[in-house]
């Protein structure tokens, strides 16, 4: 019986996280994600260029802060094959930029 109360109360877990706005954007960017394995990348970039402008720093916001992410995670070692190139770029990138100083700011405008 103890089990069948584990599960019930991760269950609840994994619910009330999807309830959350974390969980709503995990949701959609899993989504999104899932759209980019057949997406024109061209494309993608096109769309993005003729968005709002200040969607289009929202969005760089996010960007960046991924990527310093990625390159912490290569100076840690946190990766495997699947995102080495990935985390490694993010690094090279990142690396005596104003990234590796800690947070950008793009203000919202």
């Amino acid at each position: 019986m103890i089990w069948g109360t584990k599960i019930v109360t991760i269950e609840e877990n994994i619910l009330k996280n999807y309830e959350t706005n974390e969980g709503i954007i995990m949701t959609n960017l899993n989504e999104i994600i899932d759209d980019l394995r057949s997406a024109n990348t061209d494309e993608i970039v096109n769309v993005v260029a003729r968005e709002h402008r200040t969607n289009q720093q929202l969005l760089a916001r996010n960007v960046f802060e991924i990527l310093k992410h990625w390159s912490d995670d290569y100076e840690k070692g946190n990766y495997d094959a699947r995102n080495e190139a990935t985390v490694r770029l993010a690094n090279e990138m990142v690396s005596g930029s104003e990234l590796s100083q800690g947070k950008i700011y793009l203000p919202y405008i």
